[in-house]
């Protein structure tokens, strides 16, 4: 759905969408709170967040029926990974929204100011040199910035970034970082 579409549906419509996404959005993170090696059922998850709620601990938990690997894996590791997936899933989206924004064009990709070409090499330097760089996700995150800011540097001119110039700065920058 482009924006157009969007911007033509009425008020109602808009709400009935959201609501029928957001419906959508729960089912799917319900369904992968449960899928995984260690089975668990939605019943079991229900029961997990209201303990929490109600404070129960130990033995109160098994009165329940809730195990204490239930409770781990649910508290431990599924809801963490999930809130992290919707997180960076967010924070991607966001990115491209600021992309086709700033550039005014839907088919804006990262690969269009360096920034993929920058955390490509920042992870392998990474990973090549573990002494000199820091953990690789913060090694990605500076190259890309650095590589942005080197695209915007070339592009200004006279007090000016023309759109054009930045395209063609950011590709240049894409295509030299590999030969670093």
């Amino acid at each position: 759905m482009n924006i157009e579409t969007y911007n033509s549906l009425t008020p109602a419509k808009k709400l009935c969408l959201l609501v029928i996404l957001s419906l959508v959005f729960v089912a799917l993170f319900v369904w992968a709170m449960t899928a995984g090696e260690y089975e668990l059922h939605p019943r079991h998850i229900w029961q997990t967040v209201l303990a929490r709620i109600n404070g129960l601990t130990g033995p109160a938990l098994k009165e329940v029926g809730i195990s204490r690997m239930d409770e781990v894996i649910f508290w431990n590791i599924r809801l963490p990974r999930l809130l992290l997936a919707t997180l960076a899933g967010m924070a991607l989206s966001m990115a491209g929204v600021a992309y086709q924004g700033c550039f005014r064009n839907p088919l804006v990709e990262p690969y269009l100011l360096g920034v993929s070409a920058g955390a490509a090499f920042g992870t392998a330097m990474a990973i090549v040199f573990p002494a000199f760089f820091p953990q690789g996700q913060a090694s990605a995150f500076g190259f890309a910035l650095l590589a942005v800011f080197i695209s915007y540097s070339m592009a200004r001119s006279r007090g000016q970034t023309p759109t054009v110039a930045l395209v063609l700065s950011g590709i240049i920058v894409g295509a030299f970082f590999p030969l670093w």
